[in-house]
């Protein structure tokens, strides 16, 4: 995930099996509309960054900043991400920040599977 100073993030999904993790967010820059991504990373070896991990990113977008779109968007992700951990018998997170890049990194600073990196153009790589 990218966080700019205008990064609103309302929540985090979280999953891991043996091969892979699957992580969940739900956010909106600034006024705009609310947007939900999530992604595969299927494991190649032991580095949290620069690794050999393949990862795949699907993002989606609604049309506005409505808490009617805030709910679609949040209970699409909650069904898959419950149903994928139900399906491989695994725990599955969610973690509430409601807040900044700011709050969004001490939220992730308490869970053992983050690794937070800072980077100059996060044009060109995501966390």
């Amino acid at each position: 995930m990218n966080l700019t100073e205008n990064t609103y993030v309302h929540v985090i999904f979280f999953l891991e099996c043996k091969d892979f993790n699957w992580m969940a967010t739900i956010f909106r820059e600034g006024d705009g509309p609310w947007s939900g991504e999530y992604r595969f990373r299927y494991f190649g070896d032991d580095k949290a960054h620069d690794s050999a991990d393949r990862k795949s990113w699907f993002k989606g977008q609604a049309p506005d900043a409505s808490d009617e779109s805030l709910r679609a968007i949040a209970a699409s992700l909650r069904h898959v991400g419950g149903k994928l951990a139900e399906h491989l018998e695994v725990p599955f997170e969610e973690l509430t920040v409601e807040g900044g890049a700011e709050k969004t990194i001490e939220v992730l600073s308490q869970q053992p599977w983050a690794n937070i990196k800072q980077i100059e153009n996060p044009e060109k790589e995501s966390v």
